[in-house]
């Protein structure tokens, strides 16, 4: 027992410990010339001239004479969008960075007045030019579960219905594919066989049979005044 919770503390202490190196290194870490604090203030500086523009009666004249990039001018449709949405920004909240492949990504909690949302400056980390402006909405667990079971129903009816309308389709076949019989075909009857029985001949042999007696009574030395022919007839 005591083995156990030996290595279940010690597990403990090293995720913390790595936890902690982790935040430590977030911080501490030199992003191609910039540092932790370098980021955070120039993604502050950046939305305050994102929030400035977006209040700005000259934004639409900007727009047409070309004076603002286009990334910053997608950021700045996005920012009034959110704050139409989810209410105004009161203050920042926490700040993370993170790095993937050769993009780098610094993000800040927006506390507005209706929903908290997630801004984010995304760069090139190769060069550090900033590539794009994001602000999304945060959703609490609650809510994304409520998402997630709605997709699922919603899917699930939706593949019911294909099913059903598939197995219409297919029962309709025998309908569609059916070959009628023409009225007018005439039908063949089938032809009885009959059973032909040939007549025989009958063939009259009294003079085959004269022919033979004659002969057997002169081999017998017989007289033939007694004989009587008659016919025969074959059945």
């Amino acid at each position: 027992m005591k083995k156990r919770l030996i290595v279940f503390f010690t597990m403990i202490i090293m995720m913390f410990s790595f936890c902690a190196c982790e935040f430590q290194d977030e911080k501490t870490t030199n992003y191609h010339g910039y540092s932790y604090t370098d980021l955070k203030n120039q993604g502050i500086k950046l939305l305050s001239e994102i929030d400035k523009l977006a209040s700005s009666k000259d934004l639409s004249e900007m727009e047409r004479s070309g004076q603002i990039k286009s990334n910053y001018l997608e950021a700045i449709k996005k920012y009034k969008e959110t704050q139409d949405k989810y209410g105004k920004n009161k203050k920042i909240g926490d700040f993370h960075i993170s790095v993937a492949g050769d993009t780098l990504t610094t993000k800040y909690t927006l506390k507005n007045d209706k929903r908290d949302t997630e801004y984010q400056v995304i760069y090139n980390y190769n060069t550090m030019e900033i590539k794009d402006f994001s602000f999304n909405p945060i959703f609490t667990l609650g809510e994304k579960l409520q998402s997630a079971g709605r997709n699922t129903i919603v899917s699930v009816l939706i593949v019911f219905a294909m099913l059903t309308f598939i197995s219409i389709v297919i029962s309709g076949f025998k309908f569609i594919s059916g070959n009628p019989k023409p009225k007018n075909e005439v039908q063949l009857k089938p032809i009885k066989q009959e059973n032909v029985v040939e007549n025989e001949n009958l063939v009259d042999d009294a003079e085959l049979v004269a022919v033979i007696a004659a002969a057997i009574a002169s081999y017998e030395k017989v007289q033939t005044s007694d004989f009587v022919v008659r016919k025969i007839k074959r059945r």
